[in-house]
């Protein structure tokens, strides 16, 4: 991609330019933030979703749905193969308890694998 990384421009900007950047940014975040889907995962083309209930379209953008989850957690080493919940979810308990629930298959893992040099070494 042609262009200049804003880490290089940066030194060459005024504080007056830089500052509006800032002012342009966080207004556009906040507008992003402002947008309101009736679950979490997500968004697709409605177009792309024929698989995706029409209760899970964005009311702020209708030509989009809320889908399942694309995230590396939940797709990293093998587990896509668990059986946890992908969304969309309806609540970010919801949610959290999916990562959780990602989180303690790693640590258990873990600790079997720490178990098992363990007693090979005491062996």
């Amino acid at each position: 991609m042609l262009g200049t990384t804003l880490e290089d421009a940066c030194y060459a900007m005024s504080w007056s330019a830089k500052r509006k950047l800032i002012d342009k940014t966080v207004n556009f975040s906040a507008q992003l933030f402002r947008l309101r889907a009736p679950s979490i995962g997500n968004t697709y083309r409605s177009a792309d979703t024929a698989d995706i209930p029409n209760d899970l379209q964005c009311p702020a953008i209708p030509e989009n749905k809320v889908g399942r989850i694309v995230s590396m957690p939940f797709f990293r080493n093998d587990h896509l193969s668990l059986n946890i919940p992908r969304g969309p979810f309806s609540t970010s308990r919801e949610w959290l308890a999916a990562s959780l629930a990602i989180k303690k298959y790693d640590y258990d893992r873990i600790a079997q694998q720490h178990r098992a040099r363990e007693a090979d070494w005491r062996s």
